[in-house]
């Protein structure tokens, strides 16, 4: 696999991921599309794609597991912007 197919692949798993989280956790994603125009998605996506915690989150995303994940470098951003959460 050539480098960019390699990191085509990562950032896949990576997004697959970060849509589950985001989905389990209930975040209101039209708040996390638009604030800050834009910016807010572009930061959480980068953590996601650079996650070291790749494993864990996919085996606490397996297990079923509720609450935020403390693993999470998104935890903080992701619990504010929970569905019905208080604006920034």
């Amino acid at each position: 696999m050539g480098l960019i197919s390699t990191w085509m692949a990562r950032t896949d798993r990576q997004m697959a991921l970060m849509g589950r989280m985001v989905e389990r956790l209930g975040v209101d994603t039209a708040r996390l599309y638009t604030e800050g125009a834009g910016t807010r998605l572009r930061e959480v996506v980068g953590r996601c794609r650079h996650c070291p915690s790749a494993a864990a989150c996919r085996d606490w995303l397996d297990a079923g597991a509720t609450g935020t994940p403390s693993f999470c470098a998104n935890a903080g951003t992701f619990e504010r912007l929970r569905a019905g959460g208080a604006p920034a």
